[in-house]
């Protein structure tokens, strides 16, 4: 009877201490009745499987148009592109900092400030940033994003960036307003005649000396000379005067704090890497190197064209607006000075002079190249359709989407033991049909030491007050056997009795007993 059960079977072989063959093979078999009740509730488990697909999308084309490259279209867009410039300027270091804009758009590194460079090119891109400066823009490039748990793609895009002089304070520089002077000559143009008057004008201006010609100014962009097969046209790299005011002396004289910026046009491919989490989708470019596609010279700069010069020039200038009275500064050149949205906010005469030639030409080449973006993401939020408000040029990517699905898992080493449990519990089950079928005693076996204390036909210690493991510990030497005993009595019925094996005899089939 202890041997019914597991744990019964295991304290049997514990407390009689004399393991045998029958003992040894019990205690391998009950052991698969808890296994194969376990099994089946561990055969299934759920795993993502990755599915991997790829389609196009598209994203606002920099290198094809600007958004102030058509005079008459800049009124359209101007009013967004100020607001979304500002908020820009304003934004939180983690915005500034991070690798999308307030508005989701992917921001574009300067190449120059990654290092790790590959053999095919590629730099890789920070996983963290705490640096303003690593991005040539606060605003990113409008793209439409597939909602996928992983997205792959690349950008081609361009940017500006500077080479500046270390800024000093000297008189004010003189600039022409004549849009039709020769190169040589830094052309710049009147802020007072486009909105503040002379004493609440934003007292800073940027001036370049290099143009494309008569003939190219047609289109407004650098890709026109692609889009025409110009490959081969060279060009003088444009130097840009940026002079900001910074005090008035005595006899009336405005110093400025002046910098020469020698203007390259970027063209790089970035690859951006986007991650689905329960807090949304996070884009960021993670890899970057040169554009392998063909391009025209890089002293070739949408600054090159008079029309985007001056539409997006006296705009940027503006966009912060009239400044209140004289001896304060405005939001774009207290940025140049810090970063931070504080000093931005300050409202305060800012001096340059503590500003490295590194941080004017990273924070210059920021703003510039930030507010053309601005126009291109006002334009998009001005048309309440998102991505799907993209105008002007668009550029196709190969995005390469992996989505998880979640299936169901069979346990390989869960079903093999469930498949021995079962093998194993009908084939103890079929070996009981077949030892109850053969055998002629009757299945009276309850507890055996209890038959042993009850049957006046087995000599023993008597220990009728002991515990019946104590009594079967007592016993355990001893061999018993359910036989027949007195057969040859007067009324010629035997009994079933448990006995010694040499006082009892096999029962007979068909005969009756008592």
């Amino acid at each position: 009877m202890p041997s019914r059960t597991m744990f019964g079977a295991l304290l049997a072989q514990l407390r009689f201490k004399n393991l045998k063959l029958l003992g040894l093979l019990l205690m391998l078999i009950w052991p698969w009745s808890p296994i194969g009740s376990q099994a089946p509730l561990r055969l299934l488990s759920t795993r993502n499987v990755p599915i991997f697909s790829n389609t196009t999308i598209q994203y606002v084309d920099t290198m094809a148009n600007d958004a102030f490259e058509a005079a008459d279209a800049v009124t359209t867009i101007l009013d967004s592109a100020n607001i979304v410039y500002n908020a820009a300027l304003i934004g939180t270091p983690a915005t500034k900092n991070g690798t999308t804009d307030t508005f989701g758009n992917v921001k574009i590194p300067y190449m120059s400030k990654l290092r790790n460079k590959t053999l095919d090119g590629w730099r890789s891109v920070p996983i963290s940033n705490d640096s303003t400066s690593l991005y040539s823009s606060l605003i990113g490039i409008p793209i439409a994003i597939p909602n996928a748990k992983e997205t792959n793609f690349s950008l081609e895009t361009t940017y500006i960036s500077f080479d500046c002089t270390k800024p000093k304070t000297v008189a004010h520089i003189d600039t022409t307003y004549d849009q039709s002077s020769s190169n040589g000559t830094y052309r710049s143009f009147n802020v007072s005649d486009k909105a503040c008057d002379s004493i609440n004008v934003p007292q800073w201006e940027i001036a370049l000396d290099v143009f494309v010609d008569e003939a190219f100014e047609a289109g407004g962009y650098p890709g026109q000379f692609i889009i025409n097969n110009m490959t081969g046209i060279e060009a003088s790299q444009g130097t840009l005067l940026f002079q900001s005011s910074t005090q008035t002396l005595l006899n009336g004289t405005t110093l400025y704090i002046i910098s020469y910026c020698k203007v390259t046009q970027e063209y790089v491919e970035s690859n951006v890497l986007c991650d689905m989490t329960q807090t949304g989708q996070h884009c960021g470019v993670v890899a970057q190197r040169p554009s392998r596609l063909v391009h025209t010279s890089s002293n070739i700069t949408s600054l090159s064209f008079p029309t985007v010069f001056y539409e997006a020039g006296i705009n940027w200038i503006l966009a912060t607006g009239c400044i209140a009275r004289g001896d304060m500064s405005s939001q774009t050149q207290a940025y140049l000075q810090d970063p931070s949205a504080s000093s931005v906010l300050a409202g305060q005469l800012v001096d340059l002079t503590n500003v490295s030639a590194d941080e004017l030409e990273d924070r210059l080449g920021q703003l510039l190249n930030t507010y053309p973006q601005a126009g291109h993401t006002g334009r998009i939020l001005s048309s309440g359709s998102g991505s799907t408000g993209f105008s002007g040029g668009v550029r196709n990517a190969i995005a390469y989407m992996t989505n998880f699905e979640e299936v169901y898992v069979v346990s390989g080493g869960w079903l093999a033991l469930f498949c021995i449990a079962s093998f194993t519990m009908v084939s103890g089950a079929i070996c009981s049909i077949w030892w109850s079928s053969h055998t002629r005693s009757p299945d009276i076996l309850g507890y055996v030491s209890s038959l042993t204390r009850d049957s006046r036909y087995l000599h023993g210690p008597a220990a009728s007050t002991m515990d019946g493991l104590d009594r079967a510990e007592l016993l355990k030497e001893r061999n018993i056997k359910i036989g027949v005993i007195n057969r040859d009595s007067e009324d010629g019925l035997g009994m079933i009795v448990v006995s010694s094996p040499q006082e009892v005899t096999r029962p007979t089939r068909g005969a009756f007993y008592l």
